[in-house]
């Protein structure tokens, strides 16, 4: 095979990406088909111009199958116990509890917007939190476009670890890093976002007036949060990182709440009655809260005894993964071998949470078989609801795999590292803020540039853990500006066709939180 200039080679390696951008962002078409598009023209050009071979193309095929096998197991356990959720009414009970429970206008929307978000945020993404909280903050007499934008601030620190830890699951597959390192050092990284999320929902709300008011509650949520959210990632909890986090946000809010009563004789900043009598859950003709909160619970305790060292380590022993061969193609670029390749256990963090959903309808079947949701219904129906993000996941994995055997990142990274240099930690997770706008998702974010950054970072002799952590942690927050999920929002607020107008409010905040995390990134490295 006669030799290929190297701008060809650079061209080459750019153009899916290019094409998945035009595609998507500037001719408006849906994520799968700018992927499916963006996957043939890469398989076309691994043969072409990159020196691949159909073995070598199909192994690349089979990875990226692979990692969606891992992945989809993830997804549909969030879909499934969301769905669960929704349908037995659960959400609208606890979620009418803090209703409830709040006069306080600040307390109210840090409760919703920023830790109760956060929490739902740890079981199900895809801009679930963003649909359900929204419509509860305009309760709280924020207009329609401020609920929108404030849920969609408030939920961001919690998508880096929300869906139950499916986004640092599939950056760890793709970009092949160790989990342990890349937990490490993501842990306390991830501390500044959650009281940085709720300042800006308190800027948001009110204005730097409404923050100096009401820091005192950031700091009183904010520090349980913190903690439950770094702790249950250094002790092996990381499915629920973002889960119990937002629940001690919401509990230590409570308390506040409830200490605070026993000491004034007057609520400040009342909410209006009309809204809250209307639209608030009337508990005495409901399950109990308890009964509610009972599918989190069985999930907290199926992943805890999971995590035993005992059931650990023999659990580790039963799993099914998939070897690939390697090989090397005619520019003299190495795919190397895998074994046991996305490797999945019986501890799978999707599979635990499946387990959870049907150990709850066993619960509910004794004490509320009334309130039981039809499981045929639930199944089929989170089942169809998989169909579109599993084309999407498929074609976005196995091009992130073909541009990485076929050496197209290795030559996208010798062109890029010489333009940044010692300051590709500022500009890491702007490139993170450009994956989330351009899928929609931290997940397909990490999928598209995770590796794409950490062999830049390689190639620089700069920690690429750092780098990796940086892009993801990005991804999360910049959440806030997706197309996809801003336009969620809106729907769900009735406002469709002001994204342009919520986009403008939100944009500011996800500048300035990227270029804090770039300037810390610069520091560390």
């Amino acid at each position: 095979m006669p030799q290929i200039p190297l701008y060809i080679q650079v061209i080459a390696a750019f153009t899916p990406i290019a094409i998945f951008i035009i595609t998507h962002i500037l001719f408006n078409w849906k994520a799968g088909k700018s992927a499916s598009l963006s996957f043939m023209i890469a398989a076309i050009l691994y043969l072409v111009v990159f020196g691949g071979n159909i073995n070598l193309l199909g192994i690349s095929i089979g990875k990226g199958l692979a990692i969606t096998m891992f992945v989809t197991l993830l997804v549909y356990g969030a879909t499934l116990f969301q769905n669960f959720m929704d349908i037995s009414g659960n959400l609208k009970i606890i979620s009418g509890k803090i209703v409830q429970i709040t006069g306080d206008r600040e307390m109210a929307v840090l409760l919703l917007g920023w830790a109760f978000s956060g929490l739902i945020q740890g079981i199900a993404g895809m801009g679930v939190p963003v649909v359900i909280v929204a419509p509860l903050l305009i309760l709280f007499k924020l207009t329609p476009l401020r609920a929108v934008c404030l849920a969609l601030i408030g939920h961001s620190w919690a998508v880096t670890w929300g869906s139950l830890g499916a986004s640092f699951y599939t950056i760890q597959l793709v970009t092949n890093v160790n989990p342990d390192q890349l937990k490490l050092m993501l842990a306390p990284l991830g501390i500044l976002p959650i009281f940085l999320t709720g300042i800006g929902c308190l800027l948001m709300l009110g204005g730097y007036k409404t923050l100096l008011k009401k820091l005192h509650l950031i700091i009183i949520m904010g520090i349980p949060m913190s903690c439950l959210h770094y702790f249950s990632i250094i002790f092996g909890f990381e499915p629920i990182a973002s889960l119990s986090a937002g629940l001690a946000g919401c509990l230590a809010g409570w308390i506040f709440v409830q200490v605070s009563k026993k000491f004034t004789n007057h609520p400040t900043d009342k909410i209006q009655n009309e809204p809250r009598t209307t639209n608030s859950v009337n508990l005495k003709n409901q399950k109990s809260t308890f009964m509610a909160f009972l599918p989190y619970y069985v999930l907290f305790s199926i992943i805890i005894f999971s995590q035993i060292p005992l059931i650990k380590t023999f659990c580790k022993k039963l799993v099914f993964g998939f070897n690939f061969l390697g090989g090397e193609t005619t520019l003299g670029y190495i795919v190397k071998a895998e074994e046991n390749f996305a490797a999945i256990s019986i501890i799978h963090p999707g599979l635990l949470i499946i387990t959870s959903v049907f150990i709850s309808l066993l619960l509910y079947r004794i004490k509320y078989a009334h309130y039981l949701p039809n499981i045929k219904k639930l199944i089929s129906q989170s089942s169809s609801e998989l169909i579109t993000p599993l084309i999407t996941l498929s074609f976005l994995l196995t091009l992130s795999m073909i541009l990485r055997d076929s050496g197209a990142l290795y030559i996208l990274t010798l062109q890029i590292a010489p333009l940044t240099g010692p300051l590709f930690p500022i500009v890491s997770p702007f490139i993170g803020m450009l994956g989330v706008f351009i899928t929609g998702s931290n997940q397909s974010s990490n999928i598209l540039f995770g590796d794409l950054q950490s062999q830049i970072a390689s190639h620089l002799a700069i920690n690429n853990i750092l780098i990796i952590a940086l892009h993801s942690l990005s991804s999360g927050l910049n959440s806030a500006v997706a197309p996809a999920k801003i336009i969620l929002g809106t729907a769900a607020v009735k406002i469709t066709g002001t994204e342009t107008q919520v986009l403008k409010k939100t944009l500011p905040f996800c500048i300035i939180i990227t270029l804090l995390l770039g300037i810390i990134g610069y520091i560390l490295k």
